[in-house]
């Protein structure tokens, strides 16, 4: 039987409302015209009748479906009252790779997430995840077509969904804010049937959204920062001089040919530049996190108190720097997932496979050694700020791009979806095992 929440709190505009006050989305052509939307998009409104199987009746006898925000007024997928949230915000500066990351993990967390112990549900809110399914047909199609390279666009600065708001003094006139809308799906473990469902909700944006002065009152569109219940940051060592020198003197060879990157790299000396360096970027997300967050106590963060939700610094494109770790650590990631042998008691796995905590330990451990090396700015950044950061290598591709682009189909992403999963364990024991 579903157990409703006595609250909830919307995903777009992160203020929260009780069950009762749910607006339904009307279903007549005759009710399209949404004042706080747009002329296309239908009424929202409180329902007076409801059809046997439990769907509002608009007042042309509609019958309706979606259902929306009170207070912002954009549509929440329906399965979302019928279970519990978590959030994941994805941060990160222009060409870090979070295009094509979030379109390498939602297509891990549809493949592969059933292995670790869940059911995955399709897309619970279909007009928002149709861009990223694109992406995701593009990179790991079906079909592979010969000679054909694909190059994924960025995401574009500023996106999200503007909505009005009356004044509140003159409430016949409007302010327009504009929200974003997250990527949402839906996944529930199968070990533990009575668990409630969870419905993942992944913030992505533009590198540009993250720089200083670029959050506006009225354009809240990183706001979910305060609220996530984990933060993945990635990093890309590759833009960075002194890790491409490093490389070349452990390989002999460039670690990438300065043709394909020549266009993506921070030109140094430059306004732009300086606002895309990781240390500017995370210093300007640790400001929005304390506006917005409150710790366990129910309280804002104070100056010296540290950030206790799980950081994970997602360190990005591994396939080309990995040789730069320790040989012990580049064979714990070239083995695949961290998954242990045996259970806590040394009796052998049985069912939704764990993730090894001393394996992911030694790995962070020795990225935060690399990047003390070769970024401290940097660690000393995240250090102050955070007391539950980890460390963790992914490559969405597995492989570095051709001068068109990646080969679609030929792509073997590495450690992809151990960011998730170890976020999804330090959220709720249950869901995930760490041993």
């Amino acid at each position: 039987m579903t157990q409703f929440q006595t609250r909830y709190k919307c995903p777009s505009c992160w203020r929260f409302f009780r069950i009762e006050d749910v607006l339904w989305i009307a279903n007549s052509e005759e009710l399209r015209g949404e004042d706080r939307l747009s002329e296309y998009d239908f009424k929202r409104f409180l329902p007076r009748h409801f059809t046997p199987n439990c769907r509002a009746i608009d007042e042309y006898g509609g019958e309706c479906e979606k259902i929306a925000c009170p207070h912002c007024y954009l549509e929440i997928p329906r399965a979302y009252l019928e279970s519990k949230d978590f959030m994941v915000s994805i941060v990160g500066s222009r060409t870090s790779g979070k295009t094509y990351f979030v379109t390498s993990l939602v297509h891990w967390i549809k493949r592969s997430l059933f292995n670790f112990g869940f059911y995955y549900y399709e897309a619970t809110f279909a007009n928002k995840n149709r861009d990223l399914e694109i992406n995701i047909e593009k990179l790991f199609p079906n079909v592979t077509v010969p000679n054909e390279r694909v190059d994924l666009a960025g995401t574009v600065p500023q996106y999200g969904v503007t909505i009005k708001t009356p004044k509140p003094k003159t409430p016949d006139q409007f302010d327009e804010f504009t929200y974003p809308i997250p990527f949402m799906y839906s996944i529930k473990s199968k070990e533990l049937p009575e668990s409630p469902n969870y419905s993942v909700c992944i913030y992505d944006h533009s590198g540009e959204d993250f720089r200083a002065g670029e959050d506006h009152p009225k354009a809240p569109l990183t706001q979910h920062l305060g609220y996530s219940d984990a933060l993945f940051f990635l990093f890309d060592p590759t833009q960075f001089p002194n890790f491409i020198k490093a490389y070349k003197r452990k390989q002999g060879k460039e670690l990438i040919d300065n043709e394909l990157v020549g266009a993506e790299r921070n030109t140094l000396g430059t306004s732009e530049a300086y606002q895309d360096q990781p240390y500017i970027i995370f210093g300007e997300m640790t400001r929005r996190i304390q506006n917005n967050y409150k710790n366990k106590r129910g309280k804002m963060l104070g100056t010296i108190e540290k950030y206790d939700r799980p950081i994970i610094i997602v360190v990005s494109k591994c396939d080309t720097w990995m040789c730069l770790l320790d040989e012990s650590v580049q064979e714990i990631i070239k083995k695949g997932y961290p998954i242990p042998e045996k259970d806590a008691n040394g009796n052998d796995i049985v069912g939704a496979r764990p993730i090894s905590k001393k394996l992911i330990k030694i790995v962070s451990d020795e990225i935060h050694r690399l990047l003390l090396e070769y970024r401290p700015q940097f660690i000393n950044v995240v250090d102050s700020f955070a007391s539950d950061v980890t460390f963790i290598p992914v490559s969405a591709t597995g492989c570095s791009p051709t001068h068109e682009g990646f080969v679609p189909g030929t792509l073997e992403p590495i450690w992809i979806g151990v960011p998730f999963l170890y976020a999804l364990a330090k959220h709720d024991s249950n869901l995930v095992k760490l041993v």
